[in-house]
């Protein structure tokens, strides 16, 4: 017992603050089917409003795209999962695909992933990815009534909530746009993240690390067989099998 607190009570703080403000704001929030709970605020839908007006064209072009990109990751999605299920049921010792990325849970390819850290990402996720659809859907001068949080138990979600009478009303194109928005500005994001990595930890970390090995500082002629293997110069080799690099041919 108490290993377990030791080791999960970021979580375990975390879920009994979260209770104790719901508990404090229990007249602000609503009970839906009975076991979701709506928590309706106000927050965040000055800065949709004011975005969506002031880059409507381009908010109605990426959601127009975002369509797109919807069917084709719904097709590659699809792929993926029948591929993933096939090598499960024809090679049960492949290595699954994809895994939850849950706090505190031993991720393969990625280690123990810190509470606080997936926090933070899920936050940051989800605030993109509503307020996507939020402003796509004023954009397209559908009203929002609120925005909010979710709460299924211990899942966590957020929500944007438009006026579903006046988007059933709306065009197909429309529907469409909000409801791919979120996905499709998760996307960009991730796209965003990985561009921002390439172009600082990757140097940083380059910079920081000195390689191990043999390296060329210059050849003296193209006939040697690093040369002729495509070695570039300044490369650090940390073997070879049976060419000697000075030795010419």
């Amino acid at each position: 017992m108490l290993t377990f607190l030791v080791n999960y009570w970021p979580i375990i703080t975390f879920y009994v603050i979260l209770i104790l403000i719901l508990i404090w704001r229990r007249k602000h929030w609503d009970l839906e089917s009975k076991i979701l709970i709506l928590y309706r605020t106000k927050w965040g839908l000055k800065l949709i409003e004011k975005i969506a007006q002031r880059y409507r064209e381009w908010v109605k072009l990426l959601g127009y795209i975002g369509i797109g990109a919807g069917y084709v990751g719904l097709i590659g999605i699809s792929y993926i999962l029948i591929k993933n299920l096939i090598d499960l049921l024809v090679k049960p010792q492949a290595v699954s695909g994809m895994s939850l990325v849950l706090p505190g849970v031993n991720v393969p390819g990625m280690g123990v992933l810190p509470f606080w850290y997936w926090l933070i990402a899920i936050f940051i996720i989800a605030i993109v990815h509503e307020f996507s659809h939020g402003i796509v859907a004023r954009a397209h001068n559908l009203p929002l009534k609120s925005t909010g949080f979710v709460f299924l138990g211990p899942i966590i979600g957020a929500f944007v909530e438009p006026d579903e009478k006046k988007m059933e009303k709306s065009s197909d194109v429309a529907q469409y746009s909000v409801l791919a928005a979120g996905s499709f500005s998760n996307i960009i994001l991730a796209l965003l993240a990985v561009l921002l990595l390439s172009l600082t930890l990757v140097p940083a970390y380059n910079y920081m690390t000195e390689p191990a090995g043999v390296s060329f500082a210059k050849y003296f002629g193209p006939e040697f067989p690093a040369a002729k293997a495509g070695i570039p110069e300044g490369d650090a080799q940390q073997q070879a099998r049976r060419d000697n690099f000075f030795e010419n041919n």
